[in-house]
């Protein structure tokens, strides 16, 4: 099984063709204002906000998404997207979380979905023998949450990414040892009770390391359900990403045509790094220093009046990072992140966006051309999700920068999201 793209321009707009295994599926996008090159300009026009014209649906019922774990629903819209252009339509059934207010964003985009705000963990019921290859289930796992028992059998897909702070390389007392890591094994026990086909699992590359070894018992879980397990780490910049973010997939499969690991499939689609110039360049002059509901997306954080000082000698000396002698004195010697109190590069990628987006002490945040934080929106660019999507609650006066700073910056890029959903569209093919 084979995937190749090519990106043209015609008098109106650009076009994606994706050609998996001699068939070829054409996805078209209106001509932006700017950009380089045809593939360039799609993404930028993509995440401008413009409706994409997918090619024609293959006949048949859509498939159909669950998300748990799904705050507003970065992966889920990503999987969307690579099935559509594949001509695969899609149904999202229900989400699943305890952040309520990440449901009404998830309900408001995805307007077909059940919103249930619920714990994960205690919507099945499962107890594991063993870790590792030899960890099994003691029984066959059990939903007990009754609004979910009527989407057994009836969904296709299941994605979710639990929980991932105690396994993130920015935590370095608990990091391999965090009982939140043993959420990942509540997705095996999911899939499985809901006999979902396809379960797909997202957290960040150092789970790998997890003193608990939920990798490889989950990996020992679906093996023993029956399931075709890959798995692999993507890295939004070596396919054309404007970001150094990387993180960790497994899909498993109950059944699947073909066996092709997630990289090998998806070699044949890397690309260059972009700058985040792409991403952002359009919103310069359009921050504000306050906000309130709506408007907050574009609002930059109000700094401290240390912080405006190291700010402006970045820009007023043209560096990029800060000397440790301006730094306060936890951010001097001894550190290990030398990224904060950092400015982004205008041609090169952005480091990972985290939650920390808005403060200048929490990572390389420092917009590259305006003595400024980055704003949500900003930050909702470079993460890859376009201005067609709304993070907004049913009553947007609620909204601050804590939830921003939440949704935005613990999402899956949906860039990853989509090369995952075309790998799994191949393996069902």
């Amino acid at each position: 099984m084979k995937i190749s793209q090519t990106y043209e321009q015609s008098a109106n707009s650009i076009n994606k063709t994706l050609n998996l295994n001699g068939k070829s599926f054409t996805t078209k996008i209106a001509l932006p204002r700017a950009g380089r090159g045809p593939f360039d300009k799609f993404w930028k026009s993509f995440l401008q906000g413009n409706p994409l014209a997918f090619p024609d649906e293959i006949s048949g019922r859509p498939l159909r998404i669950a998300d748990v774990f799904s705050s507003c629903g970065g992966l889920s819209y990503g999987l969307s997207l690579g099935f559509r252009s594949l001509g695969i339509s899609t149904k999202h059934a229900f989400a699943m979380d305890l952040d309520a207010e990440a449901l009404e964003v998830y309900e408001r985009n995805f307007a077909s979905a059940e919103c249930l705000n619920s714990s994960v963990s205690e919507a099945v019921d499962f107890y594991v023998h063993g870790s590792g290859e030899s960890a099994e289930f003691a029984n066959e796992p059990e939903i007990n949450l009754q609004e979910l028992e009527k989407y057994a059998g009836h969904i296709d897909i299941l994605c979710g990414g639990p929980p991932c702070q105690g396994h993130s390389n920015l935590n370095n007392i608990s990091r391999k040892d965090d009982l939140r890591n043993v959420l990942f094994l509540t997705m095996p026990a999911l899939g499985i009770a809901l006999k979902a086909p396809v379960v797909v699992i997202e957290n960040v590359p150092s789970v790998i390391y997890d003193s608990h070894n939920v990798v490889e018992s989950t990996r020992a879980l679906f093996k023993k359900a029956g399931y075709e397990v890959f798995s692999d780490k993507l890295m939004d910049s070596k396919f054309g990403g404007v970001q150094l973010r990387e993180r960790y997939f497994m899909v498993a499969f109950k059944q699947t045509n073909h066996k092709i690991e997630i990289l090998k499939f998806l070699e044949p689609l890397k690309l260059d790094a972009r700058p985040v110039s792409l991403a952002i360049s359009d919103l310069c002059g359009k921050a504000g220093t306050s906000g309130v509901g709506a408007k907050l997306f574009n609002s930059t954080s109000n700094l401290s009046d240390d912080n405006v000082k190291r700010v402006n000698y970045l820009f007023r000396y043209d560096k990029y990072n800060l000397p440790l002698s301006r730094r306060p004195d936890c951010h001097k010697e001894g550190t290990s992140y030398q990224s904060v109190y950092g400015r982004m590069h205008w041609d090169e990628p952005s480091r990972t966006i985290t939650s920390g987006f808005q403060s200048p002490g929490r990572g390389r945040f420092i917009h590259p051309r305006e003595p400024r934080c980055i704003t949500p929106h900003e930050a909702a660019r470079i993460q890859a999700f376009p201005d067609s999507f709304l993070f907004l609650p049913r009553d947007p006066s609620r909204l601050n920068r804590a939830l921003y700073a939440k949704w935005i910056g613990d999402a899956v890029p949906p860039r990853l999201g989509y090369l995952i959903g075309l790998y799994i569209a191949s393996h069902l093919s």
